[in-house]
């Protein structure tokens, strides 16, 4: 069977989807009524907003930055949780990120260095590939004009 590694970008993903988390990591943010991505990133807008998150809990800030750029490359239509940890690992940790590669240097990244997660790499096309760039390269886009409102 086909993982697949879709999501939706408008639909909040339980910050225990993504692999790798720990369940006491996402045990406590429930706590401080953190249990999705939207809550993730409202509470996690700044860097000392994490570092303040980091000093509540007891998580590390490295691990806070690892789970707001899953949040954040999850924002991107076609991915999930497991496609995130994928471009995590390969180096792509934010829609602008995605937004500056090519299919090509997507597919070297995510081939080397021996991911974890090689079921989820097998199955994805270049075709599922040039439709991430598609998206954030438009959301890199709108996010640009709506700072630019504020």
């Amino acid at each position: 069977m086909r993982q697949r590694a879709s999501g939706d970008s408008a639909r909040p993903v339980e910050l225990g989807e993504f692999p790798g988390i720990p369940f006491e990591f996402t045990a406590v943010l429930k706590t401080r009524g953190i249990i999705h991505t939207a809550h993730f990133l409202k509470a996690t807008r700044k860097k000392e907003d994490l570092i303040r998150l980091a000093s509540a809990t007891g998580i590390p800030v490295s691990r806070l930055e690892e789970m707001q750029a899953l949040c954040h490359l999850i924002r991107i239509p076609g991915i999930g949780a497991p496609l995130a940890k994928v471009f995590y690992h390969a180096g792509i940790r934010s829609v602008n990120a995605m937004a500056g590669e090519t299919v090509l240097s997507i597919r070297q990244k995510i081939t080397r260095g021996g991911n974890a997660y090689p079921e989820v790499i097998t199955s994805l096309q270049d075709e599922e590939l040039s439709r991430f760039l598609q998206h954030a390269k438009q959301m890199r886009e709108n996010d640009r004009l709506n700072e630019a409102k504020e």
